[in-house]
């Protein structure tokens, strides 16, 4: 018996309907890999007036597989916090209106990311951090913006063209040098020329010295521990037990990758232009080692984290440089400056004056993803610092040993001139 026709056309044109719903819904949730997180030559980092739920929730869908993958957090330090986090995000996708702003999409994510305390983690959009103060913070203690003081007064330096600057004050009767770091570029920037002689000359002839680190926000620090070495006259005692980096295929395309496109791109783009062909190609075959790298990860050849365990050597207190120290913080002494603080903790005439650090300690070398829909950029480190004593202080920051309620320099003078009974 043949069957009839009036039964099958339906039948296969409910098939090819079931089909294209299908292809649809899977064009619009394609599966996730590392290659999603690639910053493309084409994207556009400012931010969209509007955008559907549907696209709202693929930023959120391509932002929970960055958490997973990306973010060195999800498996050291705040494993549980994160997966917390991602089921806030479930929420929020069920939960978005037809249409939807970049900005309020921008800040709606950011108190969930707030929850994972990493000073590093921020989202943002061209020239503006998301969230306010007022929603993600107690008060304005660890609030970081572009020329903010903290409590305790500004950094002495008034040079803009170096990191450093070697000033000269008086305690009771003598002079003693303020070296003041305003910031911790690449150390091999030329700015830095002098720097190290400079500290070994003092060293040798001062009667104090004092680091002025007010308004440090961080970057390179190995001139900083350099630094340190001379003034311990050998190798600069760690409380860090090791550090571990994450290096999974889509933590080396945020970090290795979208760092440097997105510098690049948002430098044209913030000026109205697009980047042009011969720029991008410029760039794209500077950036060929870096896609060489990323192939070799993927394939495996590379392993998904790199620990480098830190040796500590007993302290040889002969050798230390034998005079007061004195180091002033703030809440904008952050990242690499903290680090810094790290370095003189076990230096047995070093101590720290001001307010707390900002906290930015555990967590570091931050990789960039943007989410394409909003055009909203997510900073996600990549490293881990583990320290002996076990200790967590992200947010927290390091306490002073000698708190000032007012200008840090002028209390640390204080303390100095009864050091050496000046007065």
């Amino acid at each position: 018996m043949k069957p009839k026709l009036c039964f099958i056309l339906p039948v296969l044109l409910i098939s090819i309907v079931l089909a294209a719903v299908v292809g649809s819904a899977a064009d619009l949730n394609p599966p996730l890999n590392s290659d999603s997180l690639l910053l493309k030559d084409g994207d556009i980092l400012t931010p969209n007036q509007t955008m559907s739920a549907e696209a709202a929730g693929q930023d959120i869908r391509l932002l929970e597989y960055a958490l997973k993958n990306a973010y060195v957090g999800s498996r050291y330090g705040n494993s549980k916090i994160v997966a917390e986090v991602i089921s806030d995000l479930d929420g929020l996708a069920r939960n978005i209106g037809s249409r939807y702003s970049s900005e309020q999409f921008c800040n709606d994510i950011a108190p969930l990311l707030y929850k994972i305390p990493d000073g590093h983690m921020n989202d943002s959009m061209p020239k503006q951090f998301c969230g306010t103060p007022k929603l993600l913070y107690k008060d304005e203690q660890h609030f970081l913006h572009d020329g903010a003081v903290g409590h305790v007064g500004a950094n002495l330096a008034r040079q803009k063209d170096k990191p450093w600057e070697l000033n000269w004050v008086q305690a009771g009767k003598i002079q003693v040098p303020v070296v003041s770091v305003t910031s911790f570029p690449d150390s091999e920037t030329p700015g830095w020329s002098g720097f190290l002689e400079t500290i070994q000359k003092l060293k040798d002839t001062a009667p104090a010295i004092i680091f002025d680190m007010r308004g440090n926000s961080g970057g390179d620090s190995r001139k900083g521990e350099r630094a340190a070495a001379i003034l311990y006259g050998q190798e600069t005692p760690s409380p860090v037990k090791r550090v571990i980096t994450l290096q999974t295929p889509a933590a080396v395309v945020s970090y290795d990758i979208n760092t440097v496109k997105f510098g690049k791109t948002l430098q044209y783009q913030t000026h109205g232009n697009s980047m042009p062909a011969e720029a991008v190609q410029d760039m794209n075959n500077r950036m060929k080692g870096r896609f060489e790298w990323y192939a070799k990860v993927k394939t495996g050849e590379i392993p998904p984290y790199r620990v480098e365990n830190l040796s500590q050597n007993p302290l040889d207190t002969q050798k230390v440089y034998n005079h007061p120290i004195y180091i002033l913080i703030d809440k904008m002494c952050v990242s690499s400056c903290e680090a810094f603080v790290e370095y003189f903790e076990a230096h047995p005439y070093a101590r720290t004056v001001g307010e707390n650090t900002g906290g930015l300690v555990h967590f570091g070398n931050h990789g960039l993803i943007l989410l394409p829909n909003s055009n909203v950029t997510v900073r996600l480190p990549v490293l881990f610092k583990e320290f002996r004593d076990n200790r967590f202080v992200e947010r927290t920051g390091y306490a002073p040993a000698i708190k000032s309620n007012g200008d840090a320099l002028e209390q640390a003078l204080r303390s100095l001139a009864e050091t050496l009974k000046l007065e």
